[in-house]
């Protein structure tokens, strides 16, 4: 399966992550990431252009790519690290960037790696208690399924290839589309269209190298973390990559043939609030764990047909 956009892998409740410090640790791999994907835990896939099914992979951080930095020892652990400045397709070279998923579940979200001129996979180290990524030297059946060596995989939505912004719209578990829903004049976002037939359920993404921005077409108006509840209420004035209008779009599942993602701000992922009361169906952030009313189906429109498609 070819993976198209940013992804993030989980292991023990971390997210692998690029060690940027001046420790001898730096361009290493750690399963330390506490957050949703950040910069340091994003990474793209590469296709081989001389083997199907083969890739290399990329740090969002730093543009570089993995590399095994083998040890003086070949029985010893050899480390991933980022730090390639090129890719290499030479499977019988030793920096072969190459590498290839094998997936454990039918939703393809329990992966193994496996280092194609090393014919083995990745893995976290025993050695260290730091939770680095590498490969043991130690001739395991690449076949052999340890706990350390299966992660889970986080597809996240590219929209960097897209020019012009992605004009999406997004269904809640209650059957009912997003929408800015002002109360008292704050313009909150609610689960209580039923259609997307009004302009104040579509929104616009535009993609950024440290997450999404997302604009209401309605008012104009960029979605805002306010404490826990998400507002259509943000001017474009002193953005920055720390501001609580950045977001990641991030695959789960596929529900019925239809895509489902969530939606994270910082540390949190959005859902619809089913609490009782005014906020009721309101989009809220801060739950640490993808719930049911997390998931939610992405309509993007579609300007040649003058409609949406899903």
């Amino acid at each position: 399966m070819a993976i198209s956009g940013p992804f993030s892998l989980k292991y023990n409740e971390k997210y692998l992550s690029y060690i940027n410090d001046n420790s001898e640790l730096h361009g290493f791999l750690q399963f330390s990431g506490d957050d949703p994907p950040s910069t340091y835990s994003l990474f793209k896939v590469e296709m081989a252009k001389t083997a199907e099914q083969l890739f290399s992979i990329r740090s969002v951080f730093n543009d570089k790519y993995w590399v095994c930095r083998l040890s003086n020892n070949e029985h010893d652990e050899h480390w991933i690290v980022a730090e390639a400045d090129e890719p290499n397709e030479d499977q019988s070279s030793l920096t072969c960037t190459l590498f290839k998923w094998i997936f454990i579940d039918s939703d393809r979200d329990q992966v193994q790696l496996r280092h194609v001129n090393l014919n083995m996979n990745v893995s976290v180290s025993e050695t260290y208690s730091q939770s680095l990524l590498s490969i043991f030297g130690n001739g395991l059946d690449p076949s052999a399924r340890l706990e350390s060596d299966v992660f889970e995989l986080f597809k996240l939505w590219d929209v960097a290839s897209s020019k012009e912004p992605t004009i999406v719209a997004f269904k809640g578990d209650n059957g009912k589309y997003l929408q800015v829903d002002p109360i008292d004049g704050i313009a909150y976002l609610k689960f209580s269209a039923d259609d997307n037939q009004r302009l104040t359920v579509w929104f616009e993404c535009h993609h950024t190298d440290h997450g999404i921005y997302i604009r209401s077409k309605s008012n104009g108006l960029l979605w805002r973390h306010d404490s826990k509840v998400i507002l259509a209420d943000c001017s474009t004035d002193h953005l920055s990559p720390d501001c609580n209008s950045l977001f990641h779009i991030k695959r789960t599942k596929t529900k019925e043939n239809k895509e489902l993602v969530s939606l994270c701000v910082g540390k949190f992922y959005c859902q619809r609030n089913n609490e009782s009361g005014d906020m009721k169906d309101c989009l809220v952030a801060y739950a640490s764990n993808i719930t049911g009313e997390a998931e939610v189906r992405m309509d993007k429109y579609s300007r040649k047909l003058g409609a949406y498609r899903n």
